[in-house]
């Protein structure tokens, strides 16, 4: 199914950057296509404007001034088009005017309190056109253009409010008018002082310039001042110095300025964003970048943000909204206090799923300002961002349903997944790449770069940069045109590129190389080439070049590379992916498997170097972070530690088995022995708590690397408690980790007795915790009862199903609440992961399954319809290709998950309602329990019944499960029973296991093999498949803490923590259960909880 199969959208305005011979000037309005005899495609644009009955007297007069004003204002454009400061404000009137004009055209309506205004500044615009020199009065020019450009934003917002006919209707009153006045008296001084046949003395003055474009920084500063505004991070700014070079994109530039400038009719048009797209290289970045640049000059930048695939912060669609936000505050009074309220009344909105943070800091504080000057929202690359389908999804459908004053631009490769949910109203056009350099020798050789470039604008600007940089620009010249490398074969100007650099056969150079472009690769975020060296120097012998040194020399691929503090990225993607792909780079090609263990061990070396308590020598343990100046942190802790102490978890989890040497193990052991707390002080500094629960994913690599080590194990489980339990106390003061919080740490434990200092201690505890309760949080939200849990394959989240007919995601470490799924219009009874994670499926009493991406949330594909009851259970088989689900109407149904076609029949042969459904673990056999209290197994390709009905119940079979090797199959029912049965005879195997109360639920504990079942509020070890017998003394573990009996409960894969549902509960209760609390047995002894990779649940009691 694909993600994007139906989109109820308006039209998006899309323009597509070619490698084309022509300069085709594309238009910003939504097309109609049209396929000529020949097969070509002609793209047509509708009229702008609503169409109003006409008003016959007087329409030609104001036309007329009209007219005269943009003929006065086109002479004046061009007259001035070499003083810098003058031409964009008057390049910019003539676009706001022409899009006022177009409207009146199509209206046909007159205003005549325009006329007098459009006489007097048509008559100043021509005295200044008529100028004998322009530079003598180059002041009064600029501002003359500046009063042109405040005066067109006016009659802009005039006519988009009033649509001209309909001024009454808003009763708008004498501000107007006096605007116009004030305009008029304006445009007659600048008359008056450039007409040399008046006279110089006279004293009359012009209005203060209302566009506010110097209070920018001002604003913005006071945005920073609000504490609340603080919480929204900005990331992902423009960049002045990566802009198109001069006189190229004119074209392009000039249509999407006057799309801007466009006057839409709502009640009919909707504000659809302009859509930029083109292949890698083709200048897109470029254009935006001096599209910020333009109307950032204008005062019309709204906001913008620039993806990056190489930075976490620009990469992440939960960034962009906020950063957007704090932007759009600094813009407007009103957007200002909207999104203050919106924070003030939901404070987790920086950390809320994106459709929430766009609905309370975009669309609403929007609509809550929809009269003033444009607004543009810039959004560059959004093919870097990852994953992008729920943003794509908001683009498509909300952004459309903004004022019209925020105009949305947004730039993207040409990628499947983004032109298929643009498609239906796609504008495609082409423009030519111009490519103009100093360095190019003369007008014949420019030309043929550009011919060689074939519009390609990577390839014309990695070829400039290389002659640029070459000691004899025209011998480098020479050799690239000679040896004719055309734009198809970007690779072999990449390898002239890099023999210059490398000096072909020089083996230290090529050895630096290989070094500093891997930790560039491998990198989690973009660093300088002084963190490079400092990195280098850890785990390398110090090659003989330095990375300040020696990284210059590649200045023509690499940006940042001038300055030895700036983050070095590479100057295009293409560059990566030839550099990572060894049939294209040949001995360029950087293998980047190697570098996650290095770079680890680096980190973990400066850390353990470098980390200390009181790191920036703060005067006290209560100084709290808000008191900690900015300069100080940053003098005490540099770039380098500040890359280890953020970065080191993840290279260490995503280094290969193969490259995990003893070294690393040694310098991680050094760390958790003696450096955790360090650690969590640096984050506490750096605004990075965050980052510490990364400790949970260290788990799993100890048991693997050090799994003799019991007492470096606890300690680690102890800090994650740590991190769990005082993230407040570390955010707000740093040196309380060392005093209250580490005082208050349970004294039994490992973290406790080796890093507890009663020196540092300001009180003596009595009667304090010996152990950390088992109780992690309750995790409340859902409005109505909870009907099912589980966690994802990879531990990180929990999925919890309700009859309030939402899905909501929790963090799986701290219970925090990620996202919720609406689509449902009953109960939601099940949820699960697909076994990768990249899949969840929901089942619902509204007889209807749906399936949502396992990383974006969102909804794939339409939901999958067919059943005449309830769905009570689904799980999802053959690798997670297939999904089968039981219904109440007595039927199981495969069906295909990608398509949400059936894979075969339905099977019908159950005479009862099918309350349950297993799958075993090879995908080929599917088990089905059902209300006649019966068995059936089922070939999971065909559907044809397999062997026997199993019966032994006595009632419905609510529960099912496979063991580990599909040999057995375990069943549950409320006849108080558990059954074991052969999986390939259907024999069964021991007598039932008897419980006191109904059974549940049921599961197989992996790694042990042990089956248990859930009864109650208790937990039961029943068999050991291990040794094919019972276990002979039942073990008993209770769960307390909910006001009924458990009915759904579910334990992470990696053993860390258990979920737990009450009957007839809102609320979902997070266990640690390495936090071992004592479990009964016959005798009443306690043990402890295991963990398993199932969820367990069984149907309310009746």
């Amino acid at each position: 199914m694909h993600p994007h199969a139906d989109h109820d959208s308006a039209p998006v305005v899309y323009l597509r950057i070619e490698r084309a011979d022509q300069d085709l000037r594309p238009r910003g309005h939504a097309v109609a296509r049209n396929t000529q005899p020949d097969g070509t495609q002609l793209w047509t644009a509708p009229s702008i404007g609503v169409a109003l009955t006409p008003v016959a007297h007087g329409s030609k007069d104001l036309l007329a001034h009209f007219d005269t004003v943009l003929a006065s204002l086109e002479a004046f454009v061009n007259f001035v088009d070499k003083l810098v400061e003058v031409h964009p404000y008057a390049k910019a009137a003539w676009s706001v005017l022409t899009a006022v004009y177009k409207v009146a055209k199509a209206q046909r309506v007159r205003d005549a309190t325009l006329v007098a205004l459009f006489e007097t500044m048509a008559a100043a615009l021509e005295i200044a056109h008529r100028a004998e020199d322009v530079s003598k009065a180059k002041k009064e020019s600029a501002l003359l253009a500046q009063k042109a450009y405040e005066c067109s934003l006016f009659i802009h917002n005039y006519a988009r409010i009033t649509s001209f006919a309909c001024r009454a209707l808003f009763q708008l009153g004498s501000g107007i008018d006096s605007e116009i006045a004030r305009f008029t008296k304006d445009f007659q001084v600048f008359r008056n002082r450039l007409d040399t046949s008046v006279m110089l003395s006279v004293s009359e003055a012009v209005s203060d310039i209302k566009l506010e474009l110097g209070g920018l920084k001002q604003r913005i500063e006071n945005s920073d001042n609000n504490h609340v505004l603080r919480e929204l991070k900005i990331t992902a700014g423009w960049d002045a110095t990566r802009t198109c070079l001069p006189n190229t994109r004119t074209s392009v530039l000039s249509s999407i300025e006057e799309w801007v400038f466009e006057i839409t009719d709502q009640t009919r048009d909707s504000n659809q964003p302009f859509f930029l797209t083109g292949v890698a290289g083709s200048g897109k970045t470029s254009i935006a970048n001096t599209l910020a640049s333009k109307f950032r000059d204008l005062g019309c930048l709204g906001s913008t943000f620039f993806f990056d695939h190489a930075f976490d912060d620009r990469n992440n669609p939960r960034m962009v909204f906020c950063s957007v936000a704090r932007r759009l505050a600094a813009c407007d009074a009103d957007i200002k206090r909207s999104i203050i309220a919106a924070l003030e009344k939901d404070p987790d909105l920086p950390h809320a799923d994106i459709r929430r943070q766009f609905s309370a800091l975009i669309r609403e504080p929007c609509c809550s300002a929809p009269m003033g000057r444009p607004l543009v929202l810039l959004f560059d690359a959004l093919d870097e961002c990852h994953p992008r389908d729920i943003l794509l999804d908001i683009i498509v459908k909300e952004f459309p349903r903004l004022p019209a004053r925020f105009r949305v631009i947004i730039t993207a490769r040409s990628e499947s997944s983004i032109l298929s949910a643009l498609e239906s109203s796609a504008k495609r056009d082409g423009i030519k790449v111009q490519t103009t350099r100093q360095a190019m020798a003369g007008c014949e050789a420019s030309q043929e770069l550009v011919h060689l470039s074939t519009g390609l604008f990577i390839w014309a600007k990695t070829a400039c940069d290389l002659i640029d940089d070459s000691l004899s620009p025209e011998m480098q010249l020479e050799a690239v045109l000679s040896k004719n490398y055309h734009a198809k074969d970007l690779d072999r100007l990449y390898t002239l590129a890099l023999d210059k650099a490398l000096m072909q056969d020089c083996q230290v150079r090529q050895k630096s190389f290989q070094l500093y472009m891997g930790i560039i690769l491998a990198a989690k975020m973009p660093v300088s080439a002084r963190v490079i060296d400092r990195l280098v120097v850890q785990h390398e012998s110090v090659p003989k070049i330095t990375a300040e040194r020696f990284l210059p020399a590649l200045q023509s691929l690499l940006h940042g590379v001038a300055s030895p503090d700036a983050p070095i990225t590479t100057l295009h993607s293409s560059f990566r992916d030839f550099l990572t792909n060894k049939s294209r780079s040949k001995n360029f090609y950087i293998d980047k498997a190697p570098r996650n263990a290095s770079l680890a061990l680096a980190c973990f070396e400066i850390l353990n170097a470098d980390l200390k308590d009181n790191i920036c020598d703060l005067p006290a343990d209560t100084t709290s972070k808000s008191e900690i100046a900015e300069d100080v942190i940053q003098r005490h802790i540099d770039d380098g530690l500040r890359y280890a102490a953020c970065f080191g978890f993840a290279h260490l989890i995503e280094s290969r088995p193969e490259y995990t040497h003893n070294e690393l193990i040694g310098a991680v052991d050094d760390f958790l022995c003696n450096h955790i707390l360090h650690w969590l002080e640096i984050l506490s500094l750096l605004d990075q708590c965050a980052l510490a629960h990364s400790l949970q994913n260290v788990l799993p690599w100890l048991k693997r690397f050090r799994p003799s080590d019991v007492r470096l194990y606890q300690i680690t489980l102890d800090a994650c408690r740590f991190v769990q339990r005082f993230t407040p106390t570390i955010r707000a003061a740093p040196l309380q980790i060392y005093s209250s919080a580490l005082l208050l740490t349970p004294s039994d434990t490992v973290l406790r007795s080796q890093y507890f200092n009663e020196a540092r201690a300001p009180w003596r505890l009595r009667n304090g915790e010996k152990r950390w309760p088992s109780l992690l949080a309750p995790l409340a939200g859902h409005s109505d009862h909870v009907t099912f849990v589980t966690f994802s394959p990879d531990n990180t989240r929990l999925a919890s199903a309700s009859e309030d007919r939402t899905i909501r995601i929790w963090d799986g470490c701290t219970g925090t609440l990620i996202d919720e799924l609406n689509g449902h219009t009953s109960s939601v009874n099940c949820v699960v992961f697909s076994p990768d994670g990249c899949y969840i499926a929901s089942a619902s009493s509204d007889s209807i399954i749906r399936i949502w991406d396992g990383h974006t949330h969102a909804p794939l594909g339409e939901p999958l319809t067919g059943h005449a009851g309830d769905v009570p259970c689904i799980t999802f088989c053959h690798a997670g290709r297939h999904l089968a689900s039981a219904s109440r109407d007595g039927t199981i149904r495969l069906w295909d998950v990608r398509t949400g076609a059936l894979v075969c029949r339905p099977l019908a042969d159950h005479i009862d309602e099918v309350l349950a459904v297993a799958a075993s673990p090879n995908g080929s056999v599917i088990a089905s329990g059902s209300r006649d209290c019966t068995i059936r197994l089922w070939d999971a390709h065909t559907g044809a019944p397999i062997g026997e009905v199993l019966i032994m119940h006595t009632n419905s079979i609510t529960s099912l499960i496979f063991s580990p090797d599909g040999n057995r199959i375990a069943s549950a029912s409320p006849d108080h029973t558990v059954c074991l049965w052969d999986a390939g005879t259907g024999a069964q195997i021991a007598k039932p296991f008897r419980h006191s109360e109904p059974v549940d639920a049921i599961a197989f504990l992996p790694g042990t093999d042990r089956l248990i079942s859930l009864s109650g509020s208790c937990i039961r070890e029943l068999w050991d498949e291990g040794i094919h017998a019972p276990i002979t003394e039942h073990k008993s573990f209770p769960i307390r803490g909910h006001a009924h009996h458990i009915t759904s409960i579910s334990f992470s894969p990696d053993g860390s923590h258990l979920a737990s549902v009450g009957h007839h509960g809102y609320t979902i209760r997070l266990w640690d259960w390495h936090a071992k609390p004592s479990a009964s047995t016959a005798s009443g002894k306690k043990v402890a909880l295991y963990s398993h990779m199932y969820s367990l649940k069984g149907p309310a009691r009746n």
